[in-house]
């Protein structure tokens, strides 16, 4: 999943170990430093550190039970750590990853999924061993500042800025199972397994250089626009909110940038798209 982005695109759900260079297998553990004599002032048992190069402008997060996934835009990295304790396990990096300008990423079944906004690619991560499984590229898949990215066990999803597409992608292949235009720029997504919601925005920035407003689209599984959502609270907010789903439902949240600097939560069906409760503080 990604973290709301105020602009169209960037260019646009275990012990210490060493950083790896593109290898994926960690070192081995280190003993932690006892604490010095007399000394009175103890880490809340909550609080895990981790060396200062494992974190370098991250930017999105994606988790499965047992382990979490950073994505650093700012190191052109992925850093891996312990569900259970938050300890580190790798750092995922290296040039045959191509991790460039890496601002999504999403984890399912045996593979971790990150976006490169900045190389226009996919990069697919064996979730076990950190190895590389493919990166993906090639022009027909449209990936074009992609900026937000879903999965589950059978398809990827991947929203692109750029080219205003949503790339389907088959989660066991790497193969190419459709590209859909949408309407306008996607800013985040989520899938529910029948359908992939997305929140986008609508029309161009006003003359006075102000943001268009958000919308929220639902695609089925065929690739068919359901529905647009734009009416209030949508209509009344600007582009740049999350969206996530569970079950039968849908929830979706404005931006840090509304111009009103109010802020909301909205839960949706899923089957009618209605909105089932406004949440505001």
């Amino acid at each position: 999943m990604q973290r709301p982005k105020s602009g169209p695109v960037l260019a646009s759900l275990c012990a210490v170990a060493v950083a790896v260079s593109g290898c994926g297998t960690a070192a081995a553990p280190r003993t932690p430093r006892p604490p010095r004599p007399g000394s009175t002032a103890q880490a809340s048992p909550r609080d895990v550190r981790v060396p200062g190069w494992a974190f370098a402008g991250p930017d999105a997060i994606a988790a499965d039970r047992a382990r979490v996934w950073v994505a650093n835009n700012g190191g052109n990295s992925v850093t891996e750590l312990s569900a259970a304790t938050g300890a580190l396990i790798r750092v995922i990096s290296g040039q045959r990853y191509q991790l460039n300008g890496p601002v999504a990423i999403a984890a399912s079944a045996n593979s971790v999924w990150v976006a490169n906004a900045t190389g226009n690619s996919l990069t697919e991560i064996n979730a076990a061993t950190g190895a590389l499984i493919r990166v993906i590229s090639a022009p027909r898949y449209q990936l074009n500042g992609p900026q937000a990215i879903t999965a589950d066990a059978s398809h990827v999803w991947v929203a692109s800025g750029n080219s205003k597409a949503l790339t389907e992608i088959n989660a066991v292949t790497g193969a190419l199972i459709r590209v859909i235009s949408l309407p306008n720029v996607p800013f985040a997504i989520t899938a529910n397994g029948a359908a992939v919601w997305l929140v986008i925005n609508v029309g161009t920035k006003s003359a006075d250089g102000s943001r268009p407003h958000g919308s929220v689209i639902e695609v089925d599984s065929t690739g068919r626009l359901v529905r647009t959502l734009s009416s209030p609270p949508f209509a009344d907010s600007d582009p740049g909110g999350a969206v996530a789903s569970a079950g039968n439902q849908v929830w979706v949240t404005d931006s840090k940038f509304l111009s009103n600097g109010e802020g909301w939560v909205t839960e949706l069906s899923p089957a009618t798209g209605a909105l089932t409760r406004l949440i505001s503080g």
